[in-house]
């Protein structure tokens, strides 16, 4: 819009400045005047394509436009938000959470608020498994990013992305999971947090090596094999 009034105001002035010209001068300043309007016209259409990209909500980057609880209300109503709290830091940080229920899509996103001042955004959680206040899996999703990577990935697919193995803590303990950065890869590079998960009790004395304190690799063959999927994927905004 800036560059269409500029332009406006550059043609009101020429005008004024030739209007006992002849005719065909002022047929020349119309046709330069179209052609200016013309070039304006794709970055009015880009933009529009962009601001369609943000509104399909499919990457968990787009759920980051709202950046206040009241943003977050004003755009998807009370009703499909559940207020809660978190714990973090093995149980050190209590902070305060929105769960959201997207009403178009059914995605499942949690808005963690800061703690000093818990109207405004922290972090953004999406996780693959979405469970109810028991624990329990009461549905999958798969949301994406903007970097290629999914909720749901297996590990095969997420070494495939990132170009190289990876390694990431055991499970059924307060380090569940986590993937490490790594370095000059796409995981490390990638601006998220991301944490794998095991789709299996671990009761199942097959994957009892793959719990506890124990660091494992996309290079071995048992974890390749075994049923772990991408499972969290965590963007900071703060």
């Amino acid at each position: 819009m800036k560059k269409i009034i500029l332009l406006s105001l550059a043609s009101v002035t020429l005008w004024s400045c030739n209007a006992e010209a002849e005719t065909t001068e002022e047929n020349n300043t119309n046709t330069e005047q179209a052609t200016d309007t013309t070039q304006v016209a794709p970055e009015v259409v880009e933009e529009e394509e962009q601001e369609a990209e943000v509104a399909d909500f499919s990457k968990i980057e787009h759920y980051a436009i709202f950046t206040t609880k009241d943003m977050l209300v004003e755009n998807f109503g009370a009703e499909n938000i559940v207020d809660g709290s978190s714990w973090y830091g093995e149980g050190s940080l209590e902070l305060q959470h929105s769960v959201l229920t997207n009403p178009s899509n059914g995605h499942v996103v949690k808005y963690v608020w800061q703690e000093e001042n818990p109207t405004q955004l922290s972090s953004i959680e999406i996780a693959a498994n979405v469970r109810n206040e028991n624990f329990e899996i009461v549905s999958t999703q798969k949301i994406g990013s903007e970097s290629g990577i999914f909720t749901g990935m297996t590990v095969q697919e997420l070494k495939d992305w990132n170009g190289a193995d990876f390694k990431f803590s055991g499970f059924g303990w307060d380090f569940h999971g986590n993937v490490y950065p790594g370095e000059g890869n796409k995981i490390a590079n990638c601006g998220l947090s991301l944490t794998m998960d095991l789709n299996d009790d671990l009761g199942n004395s097959e994957y009892t090596e793959l719990s506890g304190d124990v660091e494992l690799s996309s290079a071995d063959e048992n974890v390749l094999n075994a049923p772990i999927i991408l499972n969290n994927i965590v963007l900071y905004v703060k």
